[in-house]
Formats: structure tokens, C-alpha cells, sequence
């Protein structure tokens, strides 16, 4: 499930607590009220068709969690749970965890990791990371992803605002499974799909504008004849290989006689050999090598080119600086 923008921290008690518990079917749905005796509802922050996404509390771990929560007999509810299920036998860390998934006769409810930090949509709100940056945030997504299709689960609807980065925390993705069976979401190739959709969050990381198919606040990628152009030549400074890739995996086609990346553990094996790469360029301009995990992603100097109908702008002219 999408993590909305709201501050971290743990939820404190709310007025007009429900202490005899609360039952998820929607006639007790409100702040303060309890699931199953245990998790108290703090802040509802969405409602997708059939649910509602909350905020909450679990009274017996102290920690704060996300909710999802269903009226009974609410139609794909179950699917919903399974897919949790599924979720929850990915042993990745870099995935927000389920930590709990029922359906009843009270209602369904699945209860997930409430991750911290911000998400890729806000993190390039302002402009694009820089390379290194953008590289390893995604790399790690894609190493992720690469573990999750090795145990047959995919996400299938991937977006800026799936994945989350927090100085303590690193990478976070949020929503694996669940939110395409709430959106009944179905793909014949779900590898190739999620890489498509990695290849457009290093896209947006690098440009600050999504060409992916989710929705997203930041701006569209400029197109021409229904093809995005390449990340080059909407901003300066992205390098030819780091370009080439993301053409390889988001279009997908051959690039510089190289196959077209079809699978998320393929992303994720082209990438570190870029971040060693963007890691030395940085060593041989500061005297320092940067660290493997940034403290928190930086910012290029501003630079955007946005290319003419016409065709491809002067950077695409541009030496290689990779």
C-alpha cells in the first residue's frame, strides 16, 4: 500500500479511545477504536476501492503500523489477504514487512511495517538526484525485487511513491503484491513489468519526471510518437551507460549492442558496476570516494534540457562524462 505524507513518529492516544476493542467491518471505524483488541487506529491516510488505509497503533509491540481494513464480505478482500500472505515469505528487509493478515466474518485486515523517511516522488520533487544517488537507491530497489521474484511474488505497481529512503533505514518499498490485488492488477510477465518499473524510478530519480504507467505528481516524461525520450536528453548530465540501461530495461531495446533487460535481477546485476563507476568519478574530482549508502541523496547543480519536437537537444552531443 502507498504511504502517504505524513510525519514519522509514534502515534499518541486519541480522543474517544474505544478500550472494549473494535471490530474492522467499518460500524466502529474510527480514531481510537481497536482491531482485534490490539491495534488502535490512529489517523485514517487512504481509501482505496473496498478498504481504508490507516495509520495505527499495536498496543502489545509498541510500535506503530499500517492498516488496511475491510467490510465483511467486501469483494477481493480475500485476494487482498493472500497477496499479503505471499509478502510476507519474501525474507527481504527492504520490503515493509506484514506482520499480520486475516479474513473473517468480522472483516478483513492487513496489518504492514509503517516505514519512515520520504518517498522517491518527494525526495525529486525539487530536481533529480545526483547520478550515484540515484543509482544506488535503485539498485537496491531492484536487488529487492530480484528476491521477490525468486520466491514467485511480484509487485506490479511500483511508483515514486513505493519506495522510501531514510537516512537510518536505507531503501524501503511499500505495497509488494497487496497493491496490485487491490487495484486487481494482473500481468502475463510481472518480471518484466516490475523492471519497466524500475527503470522508470531511476528515470524520474535522474530527471525528476516519471514515464511510468502509476500515478504520480511529478511531471509526465516528454514523448514523442508515444516514445519517452531518453533520460539524456531530457536532463544534463545523466551518462551514456547509465542512459543506455535505462533504455535497455524501460523501452526495453537493444542498446550499444547490448540485449534488452527483461528481469529485475538483471537491472539489479548492471547497476553496481555504474555506482563503482560514478563512486570513482566523484574520488578523482574531490580526492574521496563517497560512501556505498548516502547519508541522504544530494542534488545537481541545475541543468534541465528539455528537447524540441524536432528532435534530440545540444547534451545528447555532449562527451560521455561517465
Amino acid at each position: 500500500m502507498e504511504m502517504p505524507r505524513l510525519a514519522g513518529g509514534e502515534p499518541g492516544d486519541s480522543p474517544g479511545s474505544d478500550r472494549a476493542g473494535g471490530r474492522p467491518d467499518g460500524r466502529m471505524r474510527a480514531p481510537g477504536s481497536r482491531v482485534i483488541g490490539r491495534y488502535r487506529l490512529v489517523d485514517q491516510v487512504g481509501e482505496p476501492a473496498g478498504c481504508k488505509v490507516w495509520k495505527a497503533f499495536d498496543e502489545v509491540l509498541r510500535r506503530p503500523v499500517a492498516m488496511l481494513t475491510f467490510a465483511p464480505g467486501a469483494a477481493d478482500a480475500g485476494e487482498v489477504v493472500a497477496a499479503a500472505g505471499a509478502a510476507s515469505r519474501v525474507g527481504d528487509v527492504r520490503f515493509a514487512h506484514v506482520f499480520d493478515a486475516a479474513d473473517d466474518a468480522e472483516g478483513a485486515y492487513v496489518v504492514t511495517e509503517w516505514p519512515s523517511g520520504e518517498s522517491l516522488e518527494d525526495l525529486v520533487a525539487d530536481g533529480p538526484l545526483e547520478v550515484a544517488d540515484a543509482m544506488w537507491i535503485v539498485a537496491e530497489a531492484a536487488g529487492a525485487l530480484s528476491a521477490a521474484h525468486a520466491a514467485g511474488v511480484a509487485h506490479l505497481r511500483l511508483s515514486p511513491r513505493a519506495v522510501r529512503w531514510s537516512p537510518d533505514g536505507g531503501v524501503k518499498i511499500t505495497g509488494l503484491a497487496v497493491d496490485a490485488a487491490l487495484a486487481s492488477t494482473r500481468r502475463d510477465d510481472g518480471a518484466l513489468a516490475d523492471t519497466r518499473a524500475l527503470a522508470a524510478l531511476l528515470y524520474a530519480a535522474l530527471t525528476s519526471r516519471w514515464p511510468g504507467e502509476e500515478e504520480s505528481t511529478l511531471a509526465s516524461a516528454p514523448m514523442r510518437r508515444r516514445k519517452v525520450y531518453p533520460p539524456r536528453q531530457v536532463q544534463a548530465g545523466v551518462p551514456g551507460r547509465i542512459d543506455a540501461i535505462i533504455c535497455r530495461a524501460l523501452l526495453p531495446e537493444s542498446r550499444r549492442g547490448n540485449p534488452p533487460i527483461t528481469h529485475p535481477a538483471q537491472l539489479a546485476a548492471a547497476l553496481p558496476d555504474m555506482i563503482v563507476r560514478a563512486a570513482l568519478s566523484v574520488r578523482s574530482h574531490t580526492g574521496r570516494a563517497r560512501p556505498n549508502a548516502p547519508r541522504w541523496p544530494r542534488r545537481p547543480r541545475p541543468g534541465t534540457l528539455i528537447p524540441s519536437p524536432d528532435g534530440p537537444g545540444e547534451w545528447a552531443a555532449e562527451a560521455d562524462p561517465a
